[in-house]
C-alpha cells in the first residue's frame, strides 16, 4: 500500500489511518487463524476501566492493554493484549520496543507462577494481525 507522511506534521493519508486501526474483525481473524478453528469473540474490554468493544480497541492504540474472552469450539479463553507505545525511557526506536517485547516474552515464560505469554504479533501495511512467533 501506497501512503504519505508527513514527518513535520505527523499526518498519514486516509489509507494508512484506516489500515493502522485495530477492528474486532481483524482480531478475530488473527485468533481464529492462532487457534486454528472458528472463534467467537465474546467480550472485548479495556483490562482496567469500562471502555468496551471497538472502543477498548481503539485504546489500545493508545498503550492500554485489553482483555478477551472468546470461545473456540468448547474452550473458553481469556487473552490479554497489551503494546509497547514509543517513549522516552529506552523506547524511543522502532528495534528497541521490539527487543524489549521479545525480552519480556522470553522471560515471562520462565518465571515461575507467571502467566505466559502465548504469542507475539504485529501488524502488517494492511493493518492485519500476524504472530511472530507461531507463523
Amino acid at each position: 500500500m501506497k501512503t504519505t507522511h508527513d514527518p513535520e506534521t505527523g499526518e498519514r493519508d486516509a489509507r494508512e489511518a484506516e489500515a493502522s486501526k485495530l477492528t474486532q474483525d481483524r482480531l478475530r481473524s488473527y485468533l481464529g487463524n492462532r487457534f486454528q478453528q472458528p472463534v467467537r469473540v465474546e467480550e472485548i474490554r479495556q483490562l482496567t476501566g469500562k471502555t468496551r468493544g471497538a472502543d477498548a480497541l481503539k485504546k489500545f492504540g493508545y498503550g492500554r492493554p485489553f482483555l478477551v474472552k472468546c470461545r473456540t469450539g468448547d474452550v473458553e479463553r481469556s487473552l490479554l493484549f497489551h503494546r509497547i507505545r514509543q517513549n522516552g525511557f529506552g523506547r524511543e526506536r522502532e528495534d528497541d520496543r521490539a527487543a524489549a517485547v521479545w525480552l519480556d516474552f522470553r522471560t515471562f515464560n520462565r518465571l515461575p507462577r507467571h502467566v505466559a505469554a502465548e504469542d507475539m504479533i504485529v501488524r502488517i501495511s494492511n493493518g492485519d494481525l500476524r504472530s511472530i512467533v507461531n507463523g
